[in-house]
Order: structure tokens, then C-alpha cells, then sequence
């Protein structure tokens, strides 16, 4: 197995392991966010119990390590899309408060309320320390950004 076939692998493991997580933790508190601190150990040993209970015998010949909690922190945003994407489950970010499983009405509505608003004040924070550049004689890059609606397809 190649390295990049063992990431994946590893990624997908992470993302089931996360996935039952987060539904153990809603049976325990329905509704209730989790920080990820606290997350990320649970998700970490399940993943190894999953990766345990296996009956692929390449992941035992390749012995692919089970994804750590550095491993399923720095790969947070590949996780989230790939349990929407192949999972038709829907991690909701909730800030200050946690993450937590949600509908697709609320996963929907997360750029709308939250990630619009941070990009936003990204590039209105580089346009400003662009111009505090220029102004003193140096050079740098603009950041600039669209935001539009898409509409679904299947409508």
C-alpha cells in the first residue's frame, strides 16, 4: 500500500472513529456539544478498537498505525467533509461552545452564520495590513473573496 493510500486509509478510520464519538457522547448528553479536546482522545481510541476489530487483511499485512490525536486534529477539516461526504453525517461547529452531531439544515447553514463572517474579517485584516505595508515602502499580496449562494441541483 502506498504512503498516500495509508493516509487515506488512516483518514477514514479517523472519520468513522469520530463519527461514533460524537454518537456516543449524543446518547450520553442529546444535544449537548463537545469541545474537541475532549474529543479527540475518545475518537483516537476508537479508532484503534476499529482498526482492531478489521477483517482486512492488508491493513494487518501493511500494519497501518491507528490515527493519533495529532493525526485527527490536523486533518479536522478533511474529517468534517468526508462524514458529510460519504457518511451523510453532519458535524456542527458551534463556537465557544463545541461540536456536536447535527442535521443537514444546520450543517447547511454554517457558512451563512459563521464562516462567511470569519473569511470576511480575514481579508478585511490583510487589506488593512497591506495598506500599512505599502504606505511604509514595501510589498505584499491582497487577499480578496467571493461569497455567492450555490443552489443545489436536485431541485
Amino acid at each position: 500500500m502506498k504512503p498516500k493510500e495509508k493516509t487515506q486509509t488512516r483518514l477514514e478510520y479517523a472519520t468513522r472513529a469520530v463519527i461514533a464519538a460524537l454518537e456516543a457522547h449524543n446518547e450520553k448528553h442529546p444535544g449537548v456539544c463537545i469541545i474537541k479536546s475532549e474529543l479527540l482522545p475518545h475518537a483516537s481510541r476508537r479508532a484503534g478498537w476499529l482498526l482492531e476489530d478489521s477483517d482486512d487483511i492488508s491493513l494487518a499485512e501493511e500494519a497501518i498505525g491507528a490515527p493519533s490525536e495529532q493525526f485527527i486534529k490536523t486533518r479536522w477539516s478533511d474529517i468534517c467533509l468526508r462524514a458529510a461526504k460519504n457518511h451523510h453525517k453532519y458535524i456542527v461547529w458551534e463556537p465557544r461552545l463545541g461540536v456536536r452531531l447535527g442535521t443537514f439544515d444546520e450543517y447547511q447553514n454554517i457558512p451563512n452564520q459563521t464562516l462567511a463572517t470569519i473569511c470576511q474579517g480575514l481579508v478585511d485584516n490583510c487589506d488593512d495590513r497591506a495598506k500599512v505595508i505599502v504606505k511604509q515602502g514595501g510589498q505584499t499580496i491582497v487577499m480578496n473573496i467571493r461569497i455567492k449562494q450555490l443552489e443545489s441541483e436536485n431541485k
